[in-house]
């Protein structure tokens, strides 16, 4: 009945009912009534083979054109500009357009967050994460 509903195949079916009902129980035996709530999770056999179907050339095209130009400039959407228009931080770090850096061991200043606060980036590169720490001033 919930294939004919859903088009999910029974096999691709989870049915909780009040926890996770066993595969082999029927949904009469666990006294349904009207208006009980029935939830279903499942994935269409399309949309599984989809996974592990491999992009064509123009699919592969598409995804590169597409991804190489962005959409939106980020000093006109209206977070950053905001951020931009009230000038450059005092403490900001210089940076050189098109030179690649190695991460510094000290943490990075001279950013905010949406909210306008300053913010100090620390990169930890022997235990590969970043953390970012709100200063109070």
């Amino acid at each position: 009945m919930i294939e004919v509903v859903t088009k999910i195949a029974p096999e691709l079916q989870k049915v909780l009912i009040k926890g996770i009902a066993k595969d082999n129980v029927v949904l009469k035996s666990l006294g349904l009534s009207a208006g009980s709530k029935v939830m279903v999770i499942g994935t269409k056999l399309e949309d599984v083979l989809a996974v592990n179907k491999q992009p064509t050339d123009a699919e592969l095209k598409a995804d590169e054109v597409g991804s190489s130009s962005p959409s939106q400039n980020w000093c006109s959407i209206p977070r950053h500009q905001k951020i931009i228009d009230k000038g450059v931080p005092e403490d900001v770090m210089p940076g050189i357009l098109d030179c690649n850096d190695p991460l510094p061991n000290f943490p990075l200043s001279g950013m905010v967050n949406s909210k306008g606060s300053k913010l100090r980036l620390t990169l930890k590169l022997e235990a590969d994460e970043v953390r970012t720490k709100k200063i109070c001033f």
